[in-house]
């Protein structure tokens, strides 16, 4: 508490060493909020430093309290006639000081010594004054709220009072809107934040509230405070509303399901309007129609809107061929609060769409035939019923030779070459045939097959078309040239046997091809007269490849009817023959073998022969393994 002191020396008359000490003290000793006075203890004192004094005239020692309101308040005041020298003389006493409305007070303290007579050892008349500011006596309440402050709820607001006796007038002020939320309030109050607020934040979450406090005593006021509190939309109820969403679906998928709520997804044709409407003062911004699809939402279309309305109807016109598990409706508003979902009332069917093949397997059946046939072409097919109709599938071609046009008749491929698993079908079986006949495509042409694969509901696009190339033998001997897989691999043979084979005449010609060729000669024969295989030449190849091995054998015999003479070609461990039976009116014959085949490295590569019965033959001369390897 607050405390002040001061003195002053004094000499009285009758010496220039010896004084007098007069003091003032002046000390708070406790304040009363409710009354808003401090009591003040106030002493005042004389003591003769050396010197006293004594006589028949009174001498006067107050001590006083001073302030601008009460002026010269006493405290105590007494009189002497004597005074001991070095004795200590005091008075004291308690005032009640009352501070300003403010809680507010300062003065002093002051003691007066009064002389009285002639006497010179009395000091003359003194003031000393001791200046002293009082404890500020707390008085106007400062407010405070407990609650979450959000708008249609209840927050309480407390006082926070310095004393039981005072009351308050408590009043709010929020944009432009102002009120009184109670009076004759005590320690606190609850109180509902109007939901007209919403009208003065339709953009916002939250906004500035200020409620101020206005404290009385007694009937009084005695100050006011003002506290800013944040408060804030309720955004689980200030929710926009939607009404249920209403929809219109195709025509032609009413009549496969059989009702009008059900929507075949990849497909069908919806429509949709949904009004929002929001009643706490905020515009509607956004409406949109939003697809599910395992638990994922996509938006479809979102309208957008300005200006103040806070009622919107959108209409999402003509949505084609989605694919969701469902619908949905969501709408924001200018505080970006989202409204709760509507769900658009439809079931939907999870149609897959019908997709053809792009890389089908299709060939010729032979090298050099005219029949072809599938053994690989798949795609998607949705194998279900739509409600009221089954889904069909259909698999139709036509074709052309290369550079011409397509006819208008398609071709059905029969169901049961089409094998159906799940949603997808497959065809791996299938020659094409066309009014009974399959022998459609000339091998030495190229044709164009188109398909077109419908269901139920669409046709795969874009169709797909294959070209058939023209037929090519594996292997082919003609009179001037060989082909591999119709492709030439040595021209201009010059000369050939009577059976259109190379004959050992062909031997020079054939070196001009290809520096590649290798020629190794077969020796001829005296008389052999066995049944023991005879190697006519042996060659060891050291590169790994395909080759072209060609043999021409001239055998003579000597008259022996239906005697068995093979001539074998040996890769490796394989052996390809020639056979036949040498009749009684033929005396020489070429055994001649053309063939195709890949070796290892190291490969070692005979001729030989072989009577199967005992024989006398011979080989003539001429004779020769030739082999080339091919590119």
């Amino acid at each position: 508490m607050a405390y002040a002191s001061n003195y002053k020396n004094v000499y009285a008359p009758a010496s220039n060493t010896y004084y007098y000490v007069i003091e003032v003290a002046v000390r708070e000793e406790s304040t009363n909020v409710s009354t808003n006075k401090s009591r003040l203890y106030l002493e005042a004192d004389i003591t003769g430093n050396g010197i006293g004094f004594e006589g028949n005239d009174d001498q006067y020692l107050e001590v006083y309290w001073h302030d601008s309101v009460h002026g010269d308040v006493l405290g105590a005041t007494t009189t002497y006639k004597k005074c001991v020298k070095d004795q200590l003389y005091q008075i004291t006493g308690y005032i009640d000081v009352e501070h300003n409305n403010d809680g507010t007070m300062s003065g002093y303290a002051f003691t007066s010594w009064g002389k009285n007579g002639t006497n010179s050892y009395v000091p003359p008349t003194t003031t000393v004054e001791a200046p002293l500011t009082l404890t500020t006596i707390p008085r106007k309440s400062t407010p405070s709220i407990t609650g979450t402050p959000n708008i249609g709820s209840s927050i309480t607001i407390n006082t926070n009072r310095k004393a039981n006796t005072f009351t308050h007038i408590l009043t709010y002020s929020f944009g432009g809107l102002s009120g009184t939320i109670a009076t004759n309030v005590g320690d606190s109050t609850s109180w509902t934040i109007p939901t007209t607020f919403y009208g003065q934040i339709p953009n916002a979450t939250s906004g500035t509230m200020t409620i101020n406090c206005t404290t009385y005593s007694n009937g009084t006021s005695i100050g006011s405070e003002a506290i800013s509190v944040t408060v804030y939309v309720n955004q689980s109820s200030a929710k926009t509303t939607l009404n249920t969403p209403t929809f219109t679906i195709d025509s032609t998928t009413n009549t496969k399901t059989g009702v009008t709520n059900k929507y075949i997804n990849n497909y069908s044709t919806i429509s949709v309007t949904c009004t929002a409407t929001n009643s706490y003062s905020s515009p509607i911004k956004t409406i949109s129609l939003i697809g599910v699809k395992s638990g994922v939402e996509t938006p479809i279309e979102t309208k957008t809107y300005t200006g103040s309305a806070t009622s919107q109807t959108a209409i999402f016109s003509n949505k084609t061929e989605l694919n969701y598990d469902s619908l949905r409706i969501r709408a924001t508003d200018t505080r970006n609060i989202s409204s709760n979902n509507a769900s658009v009332g439809i079931t939907t069917i999870a149609y897959v769409s019908i997709t053809t093949d792009n890389s089908p397997t299709i060939g010729r059946t032979s090298q050099t035939g005219s029949v072809a046939k599938i053994t690989k072409f798949k795609g998607n097919f949705w194998n279900d019923n739509f409600g009221s109709q089954q889904n069909e599938l259909t698999v139709q071609w036509r074709y052309k030779e290369s550079g011409g046009s397509y006819p208008e008749t398609y071709y059905t491929i029969p169901s049961a070459s089409i094998s159906l698993s799940n949603n997808t079908y497959e065809i791996t079986n299938y020659t094409f045939t066309a009014n009974g006949s399959s022998d459609l495509f000339d091998y030495q042409k190229i044709y164009d097959i188109e398909f077109k694969v419908t269901d139920s509901l669409k046709e795969a696009t874009p169709p797909t078309t294959y070209r058939l190339s023209k037929g090519k033998p594996n292997f082919v001997i003609f009179q001037n040239k060989l082909q591999k897989n119709g492709e030439d691999i040595i021209t201009s043979v010059a000369t050939t046997s009577a059976n259109g084979l190379m004959s050992s005449t062909d031997k020079s010609t054939l070196n001009n091809i290809s520096s590649g060729l290798t020629t190794a000669t077969i020796d001829a024969t005296g008389t052999l007269n066995t049944t023991v295989k005879q190697t006519l030449v042996s060659k060891t190849i050291s590169t790994a490849g395909t080759y072209l091995f060609n043999i021409s054998v001239p055998v003579n015999y000597y008259g022996q009817s239906g005697r068995d003479i093979w001539v074998y070609l040996e890769i490796g461990s394989t052996a390809i023959g020639t056979d036949g039976v040498i009749n009684t009116y033929v005396y020489t014959l070429h055994r001649t073998l053309t063939y195709i085949a890949t070796v290892s490295a190291n490969t070692i590569v005979k001729v030989t022969s072989y009577s199967t019965t005992t024989a006398t033959y011979a080989i003539g001369t001429g004779g020769f393994l030739q082999y080339l390897r091919l590119k």
